[in-house]
């Protein structure tokens, strides 16, 4: 059974929170998540966080049994990734405008349980790199409203067992290099399904 408990920032005084699973958020919309009081459980299994941190908290790199996470408008300065790459039974993982960085790496070996991968609206993101060997088991990312990005990761082309991606909103210098002919073609023909979106409610 999956205890969902959803807290307002006022809630965050506490220790060893048993729930399973987790969803915080700033009460007032406005005020940075202060997630030093918190100590959530091992046994985490879901975890939503909604509101500004700018650095994630050591016990990050603790959740073992975390396999759904989902981070909105973070506003984190360094690469998320270093840090969500030690979850080991990580299978979902949504970046929501949380991270205003240029670069983002996912590294060899990372990521082993990975299914769905989704960015939205990271703003400042130029460049993702996705090393040979990382998310040996994804079938699905989305990549949405990254204005920035200027390619697909070239690691792309070794992800075996994806199965889906999906590009909403993102710009025709993007989009362009991966038709037939284009420079990024050989990156993602391997694909078998690829829908790009202009907008939501827009094929």
């Amino acid at each position: 059974m999956i205890f969902f408990t959803i807290l307002p920032f006022g809630c965050l005084k506490m220790r060893n929170f048993p729930s399973s699973a987790l969803s915080i958020f700033p009460s007032d919309g406005t005020r940075p998540l202060d997630l030093a009081m918190l100590e959530p459980s091992s046994c985490l299994q879901k975890l939503n966080l909604a509101g500004s941190l700018q650095t994630l908290p050591n016990w990050f790199a603790q959740l073992d049994n975390l396999t759904k996470l989902r981070l909105s408008f973070s506003q984190l300065e360094d690469d998320p990734l270093s840090v969500l790459v030690r979850l080991p039974n990580l299978m979902f993982l949504q970046l929501n405008n949380a991270y205003k960085g240029k670069v983002m790496r996912c590294c060899r070996s990372g990521f082993l349980k990975l299914k769905i991968f989704i960015i939205t609206e990271l703003e400042e993101l130029e460049r993702w790199d996705v090393v040979d060997g990382a998310m040996p088991c994804v079938q699905e990312v989305w990549i949405m409203s990254c204005a920035k990005l200027a390619a697909i990761p070239a690691g792309f082309q070794s992800l075996a067992t994806l199965q889906r991606l999906r590009l909403v909103g993102m710009p025709s210098s993007f989009l362009g290099k991966l038709g037939d002919g284009g420079d990024d073609f050989i990156r993602v023909r391997h694909i078998p399904s690829i829908q790009t979106i202009q907008q939501f409610g827009q094929p």
